[in-house]
């Protein structure tokens, strides 16, 4: 029997343990032997637990230094892959930077990838000429930590950072040294721009370009499964058909979501983990575009994890939208004078809009009815004059259903159709709803929620 070889060092790569005895003559080597042997075992079981373990924690990169044509480091915090915890800015260490006007690379025709490198260990790093893994320098005074005192100076090895440029995020600057892509940058119309990359890292956050593809993903499931479920809904409820594709959809898109999602707030998985999540989300939307089987998800690469995920967001986003629906849902944002307001606006041509009202836990819809009958709605540049003439600007009325769009209202709380006439709404002119004595009044809504066709709907996000 044979298996493939994994990446990474094998174990005859690690030292094998000094023997300590009584009375032996200590050298430096047996320290250096037994430190090496320490990071060697923990690398290897780092690999064996977790392959993709290593990468940036932190990185801030001098955009305004591009102009000059210098990429600079201005704050870094990585692991390497051999398990080497590096740090820029240290006391005293000089400027982490790379002369990008000096490759002998087009920029203009092909972006370059800058990678963070240290010097691979070797036995011999120490010997004239050979490439040194790390610098001595003078360390602080260390006080004794039983008595509080004797301080000693501490000489201490930092590792020696450097920075390369290659072809692509693959392709390392060479055996001699242990690297990490960070930054992919290109010549665009004549200057140097960093482009959308996503290096090696620790922790998927929310500043990463995966988390905002993911991030997409999620939303888009979301205010897909509210449609469907409001569907269902209705059709328990009489005001509609139910659907098995419906009952499919909802059960698909309702498995892979909570787990995404939590994965999104908490900021705590790592790439690898968002993958896979996205790859549970291609499943489901395997499902409800009703293939007869699922697509094989992209292989993940810790190098360059960007384009996988975005491969497979245009995938899931795709069956999504083929998901039948008559309308989008664009959620209201409240203000800090406790208004409702949607950016949206009404759209062009409409005669009315319909908004679904979800009642605060404990409320109930009467009360939320109550609050819909007394508040002023109307676009934004007419609001103050509306609160100021003592009416409540459009007319509204409640309904159970509307049939051109496929909804119902929600069961605790009220769908109101709101007549846009012209003294009070704006066409495309955000839309404001707010009680006139203010926020925090009796049977104030949760949240808000603007119901569309999906013609009129634009390039707005549904509600989440």
């Amino acid at each position: 029997m044979s298996a493939r070889r994994p990446e990474g060092p094998a174990a005859a790569e690690t030292p094998e343990a000094v023997q300590w005895h009584e009375g032996m003559m200590l050298a430096p080597q047996h320290m250096q032997q037994e430190a090496r042997r320490i990071e060697a075992t923990l690398n290897y079981q780092l690999r064996a637990a977790a392959p993709f373990f290593w990468g940036v924690r932190a990185l801030e990169i001098d955009a305004g230094a591009l102009f000059a044509g210098c990429f600079r480091v201005v704050e870094l915090d990585a692991l390497t892959p051999d398990g080497l915890v590096v740090a820029h800015p240290r006391p005293g260490a000089a400027s982490l930077e790379l002369d990008l006007d000096a490759l002998d690379q087009d920029l203009a025709a092909r972006p370059a990838t800058i990678h963070l490198g240290v010097a691979a260990h070797s036995a011999r790093a120490a010997a004239p000429g050979a490439l040194r893994r790390y610098l001595s320098v003078e360390g602080e005074l260390v006080m004794d930590e039983n008595l509080g005192e004797n301080p000693v100076a501490t000489p201490r090895l930092r590792p020696a950072l450097t920075l390369h440029a290659t072809a692509s995020p693959m392709i390392g600057p060479g055996a001699a040294w242990v690297s990490l892509p960070i930054a992919q940058v290109a010549k665009v119309g004549g200057r140097l721009e960093l482009l959308p990359y996503q290096p090696p890292a620790l922790r998927a956050t929310r500043e990463q370009p995966i988390h905002a593809v993911a991030r997409a993903v999620a939303e888009d499931l979301r205010g897909k499964a509210t449609g469907v479920a409001e569907r269902l809904r209705g059709a328990a409820a009489g005001l509609g058909v139910e659907t098995r594709e419906d009952d499919i959809a909802l059960r698909a898109i309702s498995a892979p979501l909570p787990r995404l999602e939590a994965l999104l707030r908490d900021e705590a998985a790592s790439p690898y983990q968002l993958h896979l999540a996205l790859c549970d989300a291609l499943g489901a939307a395997a499902a409800v575009d009703r293939r007869l089987a699922p697509p094989t998800a992209p292989t993940y690469l810790h190098h360059d994890a960007l384009p996988g995920f975005q491969a497979m967001a245009g995938m899931i986003l795709g069956a999504m939208a083929r998901l039948r629906a008559a309308h989008r849902l664009l959620p209201f944002a409240r203000d800090d004078d406790g208004g409702f307001v949607n950016a949206a606006g009404a759209g062009g041509g409409a005669e009315a809009v319909h908004l679904l009202m979800y009642a605060a836990p404990g409320d109930g819809a009467q009360r939320l009815a109550q609050w819909a009958a007394a508040a002023c709605i109307a676009s934004s540049d007419r609001m103050s004059e509306v609160r100021l003439s003592r009416v409540r600007g459009a007319a509204r009325r409640l309904v159970d259903s509307v049939d051109a769009l496929d909804i119902v209202a929600p069961e605790e709380g009220v769908l109101a159709t709101v007549a846009l006439d012209p003294r009070f709404v704006a066409p495309g002119a955000p839309l404001e709803v707010r009680h006139p004595e203010g926020g925090g009044q009796p049977g104030e809504p949760a949240r808000i929620v603007l119901a569309l066709p999906l013609d009129d709907a634009g390039d707005a996000g549904d509600a989440s």
